[in-house]
């Protein structure tokens, strides 16, 4: 069994065969950040994308403090910079109001998968398809020239997904991911709230169309840690 990301002559390449016969394909690709995680949570997200059929499967990456830094002991969503939800609009950090989408509301309240426009909190699994031949997918920046908005390339490469038809993304609330020991510890509590078929849903999202616009929050000056304040609206289908 070889890794999917391959290194070959020092230079990085795709490789979508998981034997050296070339006969059997990968079937899912697992990104991992730099998040702290169990076992169990890979196993469930790689269910879940079956269960589902999704194109890309992610987890909530959560933090437990806000800006102002007097509520330490309050779970929050993490990375609004890249999720969006099947509005198009960023994730709020406030866990009851993080969608803007009825239905995804609902189903996040019972920690049930939903749909949403990107995702890669944390992990994020996906269908390799796209980055087989003809289409050949690749992680990307922006491109200038077109004046594409600038983006973090995991939204750049939910936008491509969609463009290309890979247009099921699912957020699994049921699987919780951290950055650190400490916060990764107090998940054990929040678990406790879940009942085990919440967490194990196996009832198929009956998915809808996408948003036209999403949100994006460039990086337009010199590519600081931070994006900018402003958020524009894109035609994410639009050819960059």
């Amino acid at each position: 069994m070889k890794p999917f990301y391959d290194l070959y002559q020092k230079t990085s390449h795709f490789s979508i065969y998981s034997d050296s016969n070339q006969k059997n394909k990968f079937d899912k690709i697992v990104f991992i950040n730099d998040v702290m995680f169990c076992r169990n949570d890979i196993l469930e997200l790689i269910l879940q994308s079956y269960i589902h059929g999704a194109d890309i499967t992610c987890p909530l990456d959560l933090d437990f403090y806000d800006e102002t830094g007097k509520n330490p002991d309050e779970k929050r969503f993490r990375d609004t910079w890249v999720a969006r939800d099947i509005n198009g609009n960023a994730f709020k950090k406030t866990l009851d109001k993080m969608v803007s989408d009825e239905r995804g509301t609902e189903r996040m309240k019972k920690y049930q998968p939903f749909q949403v426009q990107c995702c890669w909190n944390g992990i994020a699994i996906l269908n390799p398809r796209p980055f087989e031949a003809p289409t050949n997918l690749q992680f990307r920046r922006s491109k200038v020239p077109s004046n594409e908005c600038a983006a973090s390339e995991c939204s750049l490469l939910c936008n491509d997904f969609w463009r290309l038809g890979y247009n099921k993304v699912v957020v699994v609330p049921g699987v919780q991911v951290a950055y650190d020991t400490k916060e990764f510890s107090q998940l054990e509590k929040y678990y406790s709230n879940m009942t085990r078929d919440q967490i194990f849903d196996t009832t198929p999202i009956k998915f809808q169309e996408g948003p036209e616009f999403v949100e994006c929050s460039p990086l337009t000056k010199y590519n600081f840690r931070d994006p900018e304040k402003f958020t524009v609206s894109i035609d994410y289908l639009a050819q960059p």
